[in-house]
């Protein structure tokens, strides 16, 4: 299995649209939002994050994290840390805790509805 700064990287420039899924590849559950990026927006919005806040090597961890969030979430979480004198790491900080927040919730819904699709067909 590839880890997503590899895929990143290896389409980099694409305009291809790709699912949230294809990219997470975690048992087909998608992320919350439904919006759909460009492996070419990601990595700008990624890169950018990644110059702003001083930490080139997290360019993956960016990448993920706009999958997972979106961009309009990313955006809000900067202007909440925008006035902080520890921005760089309160910023990751708290993106990994929406990060791992929002995985969990997806990965609950969809245990949730497999449970319910499974309860249907065996009434049947």
């Amino acid at each position: 299995m590839f880890s997503l700064p590899y895929i990143v990287l290896v389409m980099e420039m694409s305009n291809k649209q790709f699912e949230p899924n294809e990219i997470t590849n975690n048992n087909n559950i998608e992320p919350p939002f439904k919006k759909k990026y460009t492996i070419l927006e990601v990595t700008e919005e990624a890169e950018r994050l990644a110059a702003k806040f001083n930490n080139p090597k997290w360019v993956g961890f960016y990448s993920k994290s706009i999958y997972w969030l979106g961009k309009d979430r990313i955006h809000e979480i900067e202007g909440r840390i925008s006035d902080s004198e520890y921005a760089s790491p309160l910023f990751s900080k708290i993106l990994k805790q929406e990060n791992d927040s929002a995985q969990k919730k997806t990965l609950k819904d969809h245990k949730m509805s497999q449970m319910r699709s499974e309860n249907g067909s065996s009434e049947s």
